[in-house]
C-alpha cells in the first residue's frame, strides 16, 4: 500500500516559532534591498528624467513600500510587539514603544516620497531635487536604524515569548495573509515561497 502525500503544513509543528522568525528576517532583508534601489533610484532622479528603467524601479518601489511593508508591520504589531509591550521587562517595553510609534513615522514619511515616486513611475518630468534626495537618505538611515533594533532587542524577546501552539496559529495567519496577496498578483516577499 502507498503511502499517502500529505502537503507540507508550514507552522504545523516545533520549529513554527524559526519558521516566523525566518519569515520576518526574510522581509527585513527584502527591505534592505529595497531601501538600496530606493537610494541609486533617488541618486539618478536628481540629474534626469525617468527612463523606462527606472519608471519600472519606481513601480517595483511603490508596490513594495506600499503594500508588503504594511503588512510585515501589520504581522509585527499583532503578533511580535505585544509580546514585548506586555512583558516584565518594563525598559524594553519602553523602547518597543518607540519603535512601534517609528511604524507611524515611517508610514508618514513614506506617504511623503509616494507622490514623488508615482511622478517617476508615470514619467512626468524630472521630479529629482536635493529636497528628495534628503528625504529618501533620512528615510534610509531611519529605516535601516529601526530594522537593526527591531532584531537586536525586539525580536530576540518575543520569540523566546511566543509558546510553540500559538506559534503555529501565528504563523498560519501571517501565511494566508501573504497568500492572498500572491493570488492577487502582489508583489511578495524573496523568502520561503508560500504555496497554496
Amino acid at each position: 500500500m502507498a503511502a499517502a502525500f500529505l502537503p507540507f503544513q508550514p507552522f504545523a509543528s516545533q520549529s513554527a516559532v524559526s519558521e516566523i522568525f525566518e519569515l520576518m528576517g526574510h522581509s527585513h532583508l527584502d527591505t534592505l534591498r529595497m531601501l538600496d534601489s530606493l537610494h541609486a533610484l533617488a541618486v539618478r532622479l536628481t540629474t534626469d528624467k525617468p527612463d523606462q528603467t527606472q519608471r519600472e524601479e519606481a513601480e517595483k518601489l511603490l508596490a513594495f513600500f506600499s503594500h508588503d511593508v504594511r503588512e510585515h508591520q501589520i504581522d509585527e504589531e499583532t503578533h511580535i510587539y505585544p509580546r514585548v509591550l506586555y512583558g516584565a521587562d518594563k525598559r524594553l517595553a519602553q523602547q518597543a514603544q518607540e519603535l512601534l510609534a517609528e511604524h507611524d513615522w515611517l508610514e508618514e514619511s513614506w506617504m511623503a516620497l509616494e507622490p514623488l515616486l508615482s511622478a517617476a513611475a508615470r514619467g512626468t518630468g524630472r521630479i529629482g531635487s536635493r529636497e528628495l534626495f534628503y528625504a529618501v537618505e533620512v528615510f534610509i538611515d531611519i529605516y535601516k536604524d529601526h530594522i537593526a533594533l527591531e532584531e537586536r532587542f525586539i525580536y530576540p524577546v518575543a520569540r523566546a515569548a511566543i509558546p510553540a501552539p500559538l506559534a503555529g496559529q501565528i504563523g498560519r495567519s501571517i501565511m494566508q495573509r501573504r497568500l492572498a496577496r500572491q493570488k492577487r498578483g502582489a508583489t511578495a516577499v524573496s523568502g520561503p515561497r508560500l504555496v497554496a
